[in-house]
């Protein structure tokens, strides 16, 4: 087997969710990990305004290792499996080309097991997913992007941008030119 590179692109706009997504894929072991992704899949956009400044937080919780548990746990009962064939094996050796036949066969078996057990090993060692985060329609764009593995602690993915509020200012200008205004009245006044 040689390697393999999957590649997906999901773009999810604020609030929205994968959940929809994730219950729409088969329920197998060689969707859990793209599965565990969709289910987890919603970033939570927070905003606070402080004056003149507006502060954007963008988080998203994940934990992947439940995509990895069910492959781990294939690669363990193939490894069983594998073993059982290779007792048996040992057991037939010798005597009828029959019983010779019967333990090459058992062999063989066990090295396909353990061959299967493998791929599954490193399928939840090389198994990883780039996730990133932007903050949406800020002025000035914030991204940061992770690499998580099936093996990856839990973890709060997050992205934090502190701008000028263009709303805020615009509004700062407009009060500001209006005073001028109303002294340059006065003053125009006093003449």
């Amino acid at each position: 087997a040689g390697d393999t590179a999957f590649s997906l692109r999901l773009t999810l706009p604020a609030g929205a969710s994968g959940v929809e997504f994730a219950q729409l894929t088969p329920p197998r072991p060689d969707w859990s990990l793209l599965r565990t992704l969709l289910a987890q899949l919603g970033p939570q956009v927070t905003t606070a305004a402080k004056g003149l400044w507006q502060e954007m937080q963008v988080s998203q919780p994940i934990d992947l290792r439940a995509a990895g548990d069910p492959w781990q746990s294939i690669a363990a009962d193939l490894e069983r499996q594998a073993a059982g064939f290779e007792a048996s094996a040992t057991q037939t050796t010798g005597g009828s080309s029959a019983t010779m036949e019967a333990s090459q066969r058992a062999r063989l078996q066990a090295a396909n097991y353990r061959y299967a057990a493998q791929e599954w090993r490193d399928l939840a060692r090389d198994s990883q997913v780039v996730i990133g985060l932007s903050t949406p329609g800020a002025l000035t764009d914030a991204a940061r992007a992770w690499l998580v593995t099936v093996a990856s602690p839990p973890q709060m993915l997050d992205v934090r941008v502190e701008t000028l509020s263009a709303a805020r200012v615009l509004a700062a200008a407009a009060v500001a030119l209006g005073g001028l205004l109303a002294l340059a009245a006065v003053l125009w006044r006093l003449l």
